[in-house]
This record gives C-alpha cells, sequence and structure tokens, in this order.
C-alpha cells in the first residue's frame, strides 16, 4: 500500500461515524451490541495501522473478552455505565495492566505494569473497552512522533505527514476513525500538537483534575492525562469519568464532582468575556494560520461574542518550561544508557547535571508567571489562540517545515510556544479543529482559561464546533 495516498474507506462506514457518545447510548438502550463494536473497532485497526503505526499493542483477546462479559451483564439486566462498550486507545506511557508502557524506548522495552493508572481503570468502570495502546516517541520528548521501537506514526489526512506528539497514535487513531476516543498526556503540548495537526479535539485539563498514577513520574509538576475524540462532548463525557484524585498521585486535587457535560448545553457563552490573541505578541505565525484565525474571529464577532484583543505582556517561556522539563527527567536509564539513541542519551545526561538551583529558579518564575495570568483572567473569562503557526510538517527531516519561507528545524525551535501558558499556569486548554490550510491540512485553533474553568472551556469549544463546520474523516480517505 502506498503512503503517499489514502486507501479506501471500506472499513464499518456506520461505526466509523459515531462518536463516543453515540455508541454509549446504543448500548444503553440494547441498540448496539459491544461485541460488535469491538469486533469494527479491531477490524479498523487491522487495515488502518499498517499505514499508520498508531498503535504499539493490539488488546485483541482482551477486548473482546471484556465485550463478550458486558454483553452478558447487560443481558442479565445489568447497568450501562456512561461509557459502555466504548473502544478506547491508551497512550504507550499511561499504565495499562498485564500491557507493556515502554515510553518508545528500548531502556523499557520489557516493562509490564502490573496495576492500571486511575484514569485507565475509571473509564473500565464507566464500561470503556481498552482495543490499544498508542505510540508516543522516546521518553515522550518532541512535538512530533519517532519512534525507536517501531516505525514513525503517520497522520491521517496525509501520510507523508507527522500527527505531531508526544500523544501521536492517539491523535492519529482517533482521527482515522479507529477509536472514538483516546487517552493522551500533555507536558507541554502533547495533547494539544497532535489534536490540531490530525483535525480532532484534544483537551489538557487543569493539572491535578485528574490523576496521573500509578505511572511514570516524568514531568511531575507539568504532566496531565487528558481525552482525545473527534466531538466536544466526547471530551467532555470521558473527562466526567477520569477526573477525581486518586492516592496513587499525591498532586491530584480532591474536588467535589463536577458534570462537565452539563455545560454544553448552557447558554450565555456569547455573554463571556473571550479575549483574543493571534500570537501573544512574540510567536510568530505562517500566514495561513494567522488569515484563518482572523476569519474565525470576524465570524465569532458577527455572531455578536462579547471579543477583546488582548493578551498579557509577556515574552517567551520556553527556556523555563526547558529546565523545569529537564529537571523532572526520570532515572530509570541508569545502567541501561547502552540502549539509548545518542540524541536522547545527551538529553538524560543533562538532565541529571541540572543543578538544583536552576530548577527551583525555574518554578519561582514560572509562579511569577502564573500570577500575571491570573491577574488577566480576572478580567477575561478565556482566551482564544491557534493552537499551532503551521500545519502538520513532512516525516521526512530533510523537509523542515517553512514558516514565511523560513525552514524551522523541529528539534530545536520552540515552535510550540503558544501551548505553554496552560503548560506554566496549570490551567485548561483545548483544541478544537478551526478550518483546513495550505495543502489542505487541519489547523487548530486554542481555548485557554484559568485552573478549574473546564467547564467554560467546554462550553466555548462546542460552540466553536457549531460555529466552525470541520469535515472529519471516516477512516483514511473518507471525510463527513
Amino acid at each position: 500500500m502506498s503512503r503517499q495516498s489514502h486507501p479506501p474507506a471500506d472499513v464499518t462506514p456506520d461505526y466509523a461515524k459515531l462518536d463516543a457518545t453515540a455508541i454509549a447510548l446504543r448500548v444503553a438502550e440494547r441498540a448496539a451490541s459491544p461485541v460488535e463494536l469491538i469486533e469494527a473497532a479491531l477490524a479498523s485497526i487491522e487495515l488502518l495501522d499498517p499505514s499508520l503505526c498508531a498503535c504499539t499493542v493490539i488488546l485483541r483477546d482482551e477486548a473482546l473478552a471484556a465485550a463478550h462479559a458486558l454483553e452478558r451483564r447487560l443481558a442479565a439486566g445489568g447497568g450501562a455505565g456512561p461509557l459502555a462498550g466504548v473502544p478506547v486507545a491508551v497512550k504507550d506511557v499511561i499504565w495499562v495492566r498485564g500491557t507493556p508502557a515502554t515510553m518508545g524506548t528500548r531502556v523499557l522495552a520489557d516493562f509490564v505494569p502490573e496495576v492500571d493508572a486511575a484514569c485507565v481503570r475509571r473509564m473500565r468502570e464507566a464500561g470503556a473497552i481498552v482495543v490499544a495502546k498508542t505510540a508516543n516517541p522516546p521518553f515522550c520528548t518532541g512535538g512530533y512522533s519517532t519512534r525507536q521501537l517501531a516505525g514513525r506514526t503517520r497522520n491521517p489526512w496525509d501520510t507523508r505527514r507527522s500527527p505531531g506528539g508526544s500523544s501521536a497514535g492517539s491523535g492519529a487513531a482517533v482521527a482515522a476513525g479507529m477509536t472514538p476516543l483516546a487517552l493522551g498526556t500533555d507536558m507541554g503540548g502533547s495533547i494539544r500538537i497532535p489534536a490540531a495537526f490530525c483535525g480532532v479535539v484534544g483537551l489538557k485539563p487543569t493539572h491535578g483534575l485528574v490523576a496521573r498514577g500509578p505511572c511514570f513520574e516524568e514531568g511531575r509538576t507539568l504532566n496531565v492525562v487528558g481525552p482525545m475524540a473527534r466531538t466536544v462532548r466526547d471530551v467532555a463525557l470521558c473527562l466526567d469519568v477520569i477526573a477525581g484524585a486518586d492516592p496513587a498521585d499525591i498532586l491530584s486535587v480532591p474536588r467535589a464532582p463536577v458534570r462537565h457535560r452539563d455545560a454544553l448545553a448552557e447558554r450565555g457563552v456569547a455573554e463571556l468575556r473571550v479575549a483574543w490573541s493571534a500570537d501573544l505578541g512574540h510567536v510568530e505565525l505562517d500566514a495561513a494560520v494567522r488569515d484563518t484565525f482572523m476569519k474565525r474571529i470576524g465570524a465569532l464577532e458577527r455572531e455578536g461574542w462579547r471579543l477583546e484583543h488582548a493578551h498579557p505582556d509577556v515574552g517567551p517561556m520556553d527556556p523555563v518550561h526547558f529546565v523545569i522539563s529537564q529537571g523532572e527527567r526520570g532515572s530509570f536509564a541508569a545502567g541501561r544508557e547502552g540502549l539509548i539513541e545518542p540524541t536522547h542519551r545527551a538529553m538524560l545526561d543533562a538532565a541529571a547535571a541540572l543543578p538544583a538551583r536552576e530548577y527551583h529558579e525555574a518554578q519561582v518564575e514560572r509562579a511569577r508567571y502564573a500570577r500575571i495570568w491570573e491577574k488577566f483572567f480576572e478580567h477575561h473569562d478565556l482566551l482564544l489562540t491557534p493552537s499551532l503557526p503551521f500545519a502538520a510538517f513532512s516525516l521526512d527531516p530533510r523537509d523542515p517545515p517553512l514558516l514565511n519561507g523560513r525552514p524551522i528545524d523541529v528539534d530545536r525551535e520552540a515552535w510550540w510556544e503558544l501551548l505553554l501558558v496552560a503548560s506554566l499556569t496549570g490551567g485548561p486548554a483545548i483544541s478544537v479543529p478551526m478550518g483546513r490550510g495550505e495543502d489542505a491540512l487541519p489547523l487548530g485553533m486554542q481555548v485557554l482559561g484559568p485552573r478549574f474553568a473546564e467547564r467554560r472551556c467546554l462550553a466555548v469549544a462546542a460552540e466553536l464546533e457549531a460555529i466552525m463546520p470541520w469535515e472529519r474523516l471516516v477512516a483514511l480517505g473518507g471525510r463527513r
């Protein structure tokens, strides 16, 4: 099969058109069989994954066993959970009991956790069925999709392109219609980058809202688990299931349960004080991205939204984010350095040598930055920005992305700067599709809010979804 073009969209088209909310409703009403749904998901993965390399493990036997068990329970009169029968994919780095969690590196190729992460356990309890683990680059480093253990993950919109990273496989799997829902992690944009590049919805929740543990402790003060889906309502549904503190994660925050789904039906979104900024005053954007974003802002103004061009007067924060992320790298590679590629070994060596004082000073600067944004959100309910400065770039390192004619070094330049606001302040951010740019590739719009403003972000994202019509992929090559 050529990687230059898409294979025909001939796998279970009805399944591929359903989102998680619709699947769970059909299962609850006994209008769909969990077994048939899981078989359809597995068939879709079997056909599409050879082109995409989105999955690291396919849990065929386990998923079918869970589907049969759910079907028997429902037939006996048992209740259906909010995700009953929904096929889900889980990023490699997130622990799923009895399934490898390699962090994309040979160092951990033989690591198999004995327990589920809290988020996975809660999804299972809600009736979801894990059908696959999905790819991330080694050590979840970088906003693209190199892989040490297997081939490169590819973008369903154009298999010559990157799906972004580090939740690369989750973004590709959802966009292609393998699963309607997936979990990713986000330390500096790793959910929102593939969401934007793949034309799906990705939410980075408030830090601590979703318990991460049991888990690798990389990015302890930065990393979060969040949902990726083809619709905003699915993201809200998943967040309702996975949110909540857990003893395995002492940084998780106990809060009263909130139904994020309810926010999608609320009115008065246009009355919110919504700020917008194309570039935060310092981020260079591709002309097509800026033009698309400004057209969307104009459309919102015509809808009667209260919009104001505003952003805090702060400069680039990638140096601060870099120091913190380096300071929070794990040390599990000790004694196995020979299994690490030279570029990643240099990264880990630099992390090990980072002075404690430098890490502390970066956290102090982060706190100052967060206070600036806290003040900003006292006067604005939300902020809209583009998600990224350009569309998905080539997988070929000899063909770097061009930013207004200038080639970008994706390994050394902080092209994800727009995403670092939420990563450093700890607040929520959601990327939603805002259209297609050059080469008909997806572009994303980011909705940012203060900490624990998920309901507000989701309500606005749902309005954006309605105002900005979007062609979704149904398997590879099929759109609706």
